[in-house]
């Protein structure tokens, strides 16, 4: 099983191995964007938005984040100080070289952009589909009292329906077609094994990420959520968007999870909503300044 999960997972990294899927940095005017891709994605998920907001004078960047794409096989290996150490060094950077700077993350990606930032440190923040940690009651007990007795690995599509359409057109993304369609290749996706102690470090970030730091913030906030994400329930977006307050601005549009994939009916909406939010940000006085330092962990 160790075999088959690691022959996946190199199987994974090499769907993510093309230019596509790389940073990618287009130098603009004075002000600067950075985009933060969801998990287990890559900067090709936002690279169209990025597109539309260079061409609007700014400067665009999107970083790789670790474990993530190509550099996937070190996933198991990570912590959420380098995750957290990555968006705020870039930051960070940004800050030193640019009047203003906004971030645009998704999902999971918007959950360890507020993790790791505080609102002094941009001038404005969209937050596609924000991932929260989901759990009952029973869950939370689970991994308080019984973690010693849980497995060591966690086989999310051991029990998954290969023949089910959405199913397939998610994994499409990172595996072969027709390893979709062999008993070996789909062995191989049965087998993927995250280690229990990255899903604890995962869990312990994004739980953490929507703090009160940000309630109230004076920080303009855009939220976007499709209103049938079955990821992201659009009700704990909006609890969380009526929690914070402040400057924070909810969208709520009709779409799944994947609003941003230019394929998706939602996606127009989407983007029209990030360039009128990052057009209102180009003519608004720049923030103080960033209370992050260049490799602050």
């Amino acid at each position: 099983q160790r075999q088959q999960g690691e022959r996946a997972g190199r199987r994974m990294a090499a769907a993510y191995d093309t230019p596509a899927h790389d940073d990618f940095f287009f130098r603009g005017g004075s002000n600067a964007v950075l985009f933060v891709h969801g998990f287990p994605g890559s900067p090709a998920q936002l690279h169209p938005i990025a597109e539309v907001l260079h061409s609007d004078g700014w400067t665009a960047q999107g970083i790789l984040m670790p474990g993530s794409g190509r550099d996937i096989s070190r996933l198991s290996s990570l912590s959420g100080t380098e995750w957290r150490s990555t968006i705020q060094t870039t930051v960070a950077d940004l800050s030193a070289k640019y009047e203003r700077v906004l971030v645009v993350a998704y999902s999971m990606g918007a959950a360890m952009t507020c993790a790791s930032l505080s609102p002094n440190d941009v001038d404005g923040l969209v937050l596609i589909a924000p991932y929260q940690w989901k759990e009952s009651l029973l869950d939370r007990i689970t991994w308080t009292f019984f973690r010693p007795m849980m497995p060591d690995f966690y086989r999310p599509f051991r029990k998954s329906d290969l023949s089910d359409p959405d199913v397939r057109a998610q994994l499409a993304k990172y595996f072969p077609e027709d390893h979709l369609d062999t008993p070996e290749g789909q062995q191989d996706i049965r087998s993927i094994a995250l280690p229990l102690r990255m899903i604890a470090t995962l869990r312990t970030t994004v739980r953490s990420a929507y703090g009160s730091k940000w309630e109230g913030s004076q920080v303009p906030i855009l939220m976007i959520q499709g209103a049938e994400d079955t990821i992201v329930d659009p009700r704990r977006s909006r609890s969380l968007a009526q929690r914070w307050g402040g400057l924070t601005r909810y969208e709520e549009i009709a779409g799944d999870h994947l609003i941003v994939e230019t394929t998706s009916p939602a996606f127009p909406s989407v983007l029209s909503n990030v360039c009128t939010f990052a057009r209102e940000r180009a003519i608004a006085k720049p923030m103080a300044g960033p209370s992050i330092q260049a490799g602050e962990q």
